[in-house]
């Protein structure tokens, strides 16, 4: 989706975002790996992080403000980070509705050692690949958030659904 519309939409101005030298850009957590090359361009292919999704400690970023930081109205705020929230917990492991809470504790607990593992860790930065734990625990709080968002900040992201019989 194009930035400069959730901008709009969600009430975020800034002055220049870019100019005929310079490139600015929204930068997501996987753009780290993905956009690598234009972050480490020189000159005029350089990409400039303007604003970011979430805090991380990388250099080229650590100053950079958040979305959150930058909305003006609350509802705005709301409706962006109701959006966001899937990319917080993006490729979550699911289980059925009504599985025994002993067994969702024991994946749980599988999967977190499997994140803190050596091993694997190195394997992932081998891979120039980021990874950063979020505990079910926290994934629930996030859906959560989505399903209670107020009228208002629904009808703030109806741009995000396609309606049955639309292109």
């Amino acid at each position: 989706m194009c930035f400069a519309l959730i901008f709009s939409l969600f009430g975020f101005e800034v002055n220049s975002l870019a100019t005929d030298k310079v490139r600015f850009a929204y930068i997501s957590d996987s753009m780290r790996s993905t956009a690598r090359s234009m972050l480490n361009a020189k000159g005029d292919d350089r990409m400039i992080p303007f604003v970011i999704s979430d805090r991380w400690e990388d250099p080229e970023v650590k100053t950079a403000p958040l979305f959150s930081e930058v909305f003006r109205d609350e509802d705005n705020r709301r409706a962006f980070n109701t959006w966001n929230a899937a990319n917080q917990f993006s490729r979550p492991f699911t289980l059925s509705p009504g599985t025994p809470k002993d067994r969702v504790n024991i994946l749980r607990k599988a999967f977190k050692a499997t994140i803190e593992d050596a091993d694997y860790i190195a394997d992932a930065k081998k891979s120039k690949l980021t990874v950063e734990y979020v505990s079910g625990e926290e994934a629930e709080k996030l859906v959560d958030q989505i399903y209670s968002m107020p009228p208002q900040v629904k009808e703030r992201l109806n741009f995000t659904v396609r309606k049955r019989g639309q292109s």
